[in-house]
């Protein structure tokens, strides 16, 4: 459930299904749908989920609603808190890879995500991760705006200027593997302001854990400087070693 939609299970020609359902308060809700539909239906990538159908009426009480495939265990946040999963490195590395490959594929359209986080990435049964929510997502042909994102994901030159590229996507992952490492939001103890303060003013990053088998990626992912990020291919590449290594 989102500031902008919410996310129903449904039973539909005898299987089960996932239905977004779009709040009507304003035109900005309205506006959100019919950009993540019009991305969706342009998007078919194992690591990305489709958009199986939409549905919009003319009538002032009804919700705009988009269908896609059911991800039983639900958003990567919610797995990562519940504590009875135990993730061994393989199968959190098989994830990471997967959500690297979803994000090279939407890069390749030079589509920014704008809003990757744990809560957009969706955990099927098999634990195959895909890439979801681009309500928020633009083309970089589009005029991008300022300060947009979730506060830990959002990378420091989204709130100096609009002039941004595909590169705050990959500092957003950063702290995606960060999160299914240490199985938490990092700084989650600090206020949108002190976040400000500590990443932006400071330039800090949190602490990682000496078991970690992938801190050099996120060190490079979450550089200050935009331009020393890798691509998504190179971090798809590196990850895949480190997965080898492990089976």
């Amino acid at each position: 459930v989102g500031a902008a939609a919410a996310v129903w299970e449904v039973g539909w020609r005898g299987g089960t299904y996932a239905v977004k359902k779009f709040h009507t308060g304003c035109c900005g809700d309205l506006k959100e749908f019919k950009s993540e539909v019009a991305i969706m239906s342009v998007l078919y990538h194992p690591n990305v989920v489709p958009c199986l159908a939409a549905f919009l009426t003319d009538s002032p009480s009804s919700h705009p609603l988009l269908l896609s495939p059911l991800y039983s265990r639900g958003s990567l946040l919610e797995v990562l808190q519940n504590k009875e999963l135990s993730l061994s490195p393989s199968t959190v590395l098989s994830m990471a890879v997967d959500a690297a490959m979803g994000m090279q594929y939407l890069h390749s359209f030079q589509l920014v995500h704008r809003d990757l986080k744990p809560e957009n990435l969706l955990v099927s049964e098999n634990w195959k991760l895909v890439v979801s929510d681009f309500g928020i997502s633009r083309f970089l042909s589009e005029t991008m705006t300022k300060a947009v994102g979730s506060s830990i994901y959002i990378a420091p030159e989204v709130f100096e200027t609009s002039l941004y590229t595909i590169k705050v996507d990959v500092y957003g992952f950063a702290y995606v593997l960060w999160s299914l490492w240490h199985r938490k939001v990092a700084f989650e103890e600090l206020s949108a302001f002190q976040l400000l303060t500590v990443i932006i003013e400071e330039n800090k990053r949190p602490k990682v854990a000496a078991d970690c088998p992938y801190s050099a990626i996120m060190a490079k992912c979450w550089h200050r400087d935009p331009n020393l990020r890798p691509s998504f291919a190179k971090i798809v590449y590196e990850l895949k070693k480190l997965k080898e290594k492990k089976e």
